[in-house]
């Protein structure tokens, strides 16, 4: 639903335009490329990048561990690891792995095509649904729906965008810096940017340690740069892509995020903040839904 709340206004003109056959020839094809550039390009290059830094784990922790000796700050990062590594090579087993691996892939295609569906059928849908409800409501409620679209699809198209501009910037920053599993990090920045408040001291945290084990002007440089970025983002990009779009307090947005990490875990909290934006409109909905009905002559045929 969140895909289609994204995608459903280009795919609604390209049906205008081309119409419905070619509408969902050009949505097949960005998804198929856009899987095949990620398959040939990305995945290897993050998969071996995270392979090099857990191999190379016990070595980052030693120098980390060093160098925050030398600084009267004691961390027990090397037992830490060696722990870890123990428990990961005790739990290993390639049978959950395959099965989780599965059932990842599986769930992925599963979602790419009921989303493809829902887009190319999404006024059909629509109609049928509304066809449930007396004539008299059936506007109001197709006003409701096209507002709740227009509003999640908003911020989540604006996140994208932000999310993209965090995870290459970190990622050049990083690869300049040479600093272990550049991509992987920059990946995490942009996924982790989704999450409010705590996303960009999750990300960062992990860039600073790693840049740490090369060096610690370099871990000040990556220390910097989420700082600055955090501020140009929260009071530069974040006004000028939403354009109001959320209008949440900050008490909301930190009740949305505990609720959702308690819900569905961190896609629950990347997706709470679209969903709490829908909370006052169905609220509104509701308490006008009471009201005397609209002129019957304006509802939906």
């Amino acid at each position: 639903l969140m895909i289609v709340a994204v995608f459903s206004p280009p795919v609604q003109r390209a049906q205008r335009r081309w119409g419905r056959r070619t509408a969902m020839g050009l949505l097949g094809l960005v998804y198929a490329s856009t899987l095949a550039l990620l398959g040939y390009f990305i995945v290897p290059s993050i998969t071996n990048q995270t392979v090099a830094v857990l191999e190379q784990a016990p070595m980052y922790a030693t120098r980390i561990q060093s160098w925050l000796g030398d600084h009267h700050l004691h961390l027990e990062l090397t037992r830490q690891v060696a722990q870890f590594g123990q428990l990961s090579s005790q739990a290993g087993s390639w049978a959950p792995v395959a099965k989780n691996v599965f059932s990842g892939f599986y769930g992925m295609m599963a979602v790419i095509v009921l989303s493809l569906y829902l887009l190319i059928d999404a006024d059909a849908l629509v109609q049928g649904l509304l066809r449930l409800l007396p004539r008299e409501r059936r506007l109001e409620v197709r006003r409701l729906g096209d507002k709740l679209v227009d509003q999640v699809g908003g911020y989540i198209r604006g996140q994208l965008i932000l999310s993209l501009l965090m995870g290459f910037s970190a990622g050049l920053v990083l690869t300049v810096l040479d600093v272990p599993a550049a991509l992987p990090l920059a990946v995490l920045a942009g996924v982790a940017d989704a999450i409010p408040v705590f996303g960009i001291w999750i990300s960062g945290a992990a860039s600073v340690l790693l840049a740490l084990a090369q060096a610690p002007w370099e871990a000040a440089v990556v220390l910097g740069f989420f700082i600055v970025y955090h501020l140009v983002e929260v009071y530069l990009l974040m006004p000028r892509i939403y354009r109001g779009t959320l209008g949440l307090s900050f008490s909301i947005v930190i009740v949305s995020f505990i609720a959702g990490i308690e819900v569905m875990g961190v896609l629950g909290a990347i997706l709470a903040l679209p969903l709490a934006a829908m909370v006052p409109t169905l609220v509104t909905f509701i308490q006008e839904w009471h009201e005397p009905s609209p002129d019957p002559a304006e509802a939906l045929p």
